[in-house]
C-alpha cells in the first residue's frame, strides 16, 4: 500500500507524485537555504520592519500569540540603520520591498517617521488596525503628506471592539487615508452569524476602499461549528464582487479564484505542480525586530530557535530553520494523507499556503496542518470552488483574462 493516497486523485506514494519531484527540484536548487533568499531568483524580498510587538488592541482573532506581546519593544534608529544597510548589501535594491509591521506600528510613531523620512527612495506597507490614526491629526496628516511611498493595510474589523456600534462611520478618516495613500481594509469575519456584517462589508466597496480583503478568524473555536455559515456568507459576498452588475477586479483577493489550480481543474486547463503549502517564509519575507535579529517572518519572532541572523552579522547558516527545513519539506503531506477539504480529493487543489509557524505554535512541526487552519481552509476552497464555476458558466473569467473589466 502506498503511503499516501487518496480519492479521486492521482497522488499516491511517499508523496503526492505530482509534488515529489518538484520538492526534489527546490531542494537540489537551494530552497528553504540561505541561497535561496540572496540568489535573487526570486521576483522580491520583503523586510518587515517589527516596529514594536506591543498593541493597543487585543482582538480575539489575532493570529499571534500572547507571548508575542511585549513592552519596552521599540525599534530604535541604530536597528533601522543597520537593517538598510544590511538590505542594501544583501538584496538587488529593485527587489526589496519594505513593511512596517508590529505589533500596532503607531505606537513607535517616531521611528515610523524616521524610517519613511529617513529612506524615503524606498515604498512603504504599514499594518495597522487604525485606532492611532483615527485618534491622532497630526499623523494622519503626516501619512497623507508620503501617500507617494506610504500605503495602508487598516484590520478594520479590529476597531468595531474601540467604537461599537456605527464604527465604520467614525472611521471614516481612517478610510479616507486608505483611499488617499493606496492599500486595503481588512476585514476579518470572527461570528459569521452577528447582525450586519454583510451589509458592513459591502459598504466598505462602496465607499470606495481600493482593496477589501476579507478573511475567517483562524481560532479553532470561531470556525469549526460555523463552517456553513461563513462559507453561505462569503459566497454572498462573492456575488456582489463579481456577479452583480460590473464585476469589481483588482479590488479583492478572492481574484486568485479565477486563476489557480481549482479554477485551472474546473476550466480543463493543466494544473500547477508547485505545492501548494510552499509559503513565502524565510525566503520571500523576512523579519526584523527591535533586537535587530532577522526571523523568517513576524510570527516566528516570537521563538528564539528561529533566529536566523542579524544585520550586523548577516545570515548564520547553521541556524535551526536552515538546518532542519530541508528534512521538514521531506515530510510535507505526510500528515495530510486523510484530508477531506482539497477540492476533489486533489491536494493541488489546496488553496490555502500553510502558516508554518501557526503549524509550530499548534503541532510542534512547521509542516504538520494545524487543525484550526485546515477548518479555515474549508471555507477557503469553498470560496473558490464558487467563484470558479460561476465565473466560468457566465464567462466572467472570459473577461478577467483578456482584460476587459477593470474597477
Amino acid at each position: 500500500m502506498p503511503v499516501f493516497e487518496l480519492k479521486n486523485s492521482k497522488a499516491c506514494g511517499d508523496l503526492p507524485l505530482q509534488c515529489r519531484e518538484v520538492i526534489k527540484r527546490y531542494k537540489a536548487e537551494g530552497m528553504f537555504d540561505i541561497g535561496s533568499i540572496t540568489d535573487g531568483k526570486q521576483e522580491y524580498t520583503t523586510v518587515y520592519f517589527l516596529m514594536t510587538q506591543d498593541c493597543n488592541l487585543r482582538c480575539a482573532y489575532c493570529y499571534q500569540p500572547k507571548e508575542f506581546r511585549q513592552k519596552d519593544s521599540g525599534i530604535t534608529r541604530d536597528v533601522i540603520d543597520a537593517a538598510e544597510d544590511w538590505a542594501s548589501r544583501t538584496f538587488d535594491e529593485r527587489r526589496v520591498k519594505f513593511s512596517i509591521f508590529g505589533g500596532e506600528p503607531f505606537l513607535n510613531f517616531p521611528m515610523v517617521q524616521y524610517l519613511c523620512d529617513t529612506y524615503c527612495m524606498y515604498r512603504y506597507v504599514v499594518t495597522t488596525n487604525g485606532l492611532v490614526l483615527l485618534n491622532d491629526p497630526g499623523i494622519r496628516e503626516w501619512v497623507l503628506r508620503h501617500k507617494y511611498h506610504l500605503n495602508l493595510s487598516v484590520s478594520i474589523s479590529a476597531l468595531r471592539g474601540v467604537l461599537g456600534e456605527g464604527y465604520l462611520d467614525k472611521a471614516g478618516e481612517v478610510l479616507d487615508l486608505v483611499k488617499a495613500n493606496g492599500g486595503d481594509v481588512h476585514y476579518v469575519v470572527d461570528d459569521s452569524e452577528r447582525p450586519g456584517i454583510y451589509e458592513e462589508i459591502i459598504r466598505l466597496y462602496e465607499y470606495g476602499v481600493p482593496v477589501v480583503r476579507i478573511s475567517s478568524a483562524r481560532h479553532w473555536d470561531m470556525v469549526r461549528d460555523k463552517n456553513e455559515q461563513f462559507k453561505d456568507l462569503f459566497r454572498r459576498v462573492a456575488d456582489y464582487v463579481y456577479f452583480s452588475g460590473k464585476p469589481k477586479f483588482g479590488r479583492s483577493q478572492w481574484d486568485i479564484a479565477l486563476k489557480n489550480n481549482i479554477y485551472r481543474k474546473l476550466k480543463g486547463i493543466a494544473l500547477k505542480d508547485v505545492p501548494p503549502t510552499f509559503c513565502g517564509c524565510g525566503y520571500l519575507y523576512l523579519a526584523v525586530n527591535n533586537k535587530g535579529e532577522i526571523y523568517p517572518c513576524d510570527f516566528f519572532a516570537n521563538y528564539p530557535e528561529f533566529k536566523i541572523g542579524d544585520v550586523w552579522s548577516g545570515f548564520n547558516d547553521t541556524a535551526f530553520f536552515f538546518k532542519k527545513m530541508g528534512d521538514w519539506i521531506d515530510e510535507l503531506y505526510e500528515h495530510c494523507r486523510d484530508c477531506e477539504v482539497c477540492f476533489d480529493g486533489d491536494i493541488r487543489c489546496c488553496p490555502r499556503a500553510m502558516c508554518l509557524a501557526e503549524n509550530y505554535t499548534v503541532t510542534g512541526n512547521p509542516l504538520k496542518p494545524a487543525a484550526n487552519h485546515c477548518w479555515a481552509n474549508r471555507i477557503e476552497t469553498a470560496t473558490y470552488e464558487y467563484i470558479a464555476k460561476k465565473a466560468i458558466e457566465t464567462g466572467i473569467d472570459v473577461l478577467y483574462h483578456k482584460g476587459a473589466v477593470r474597477k
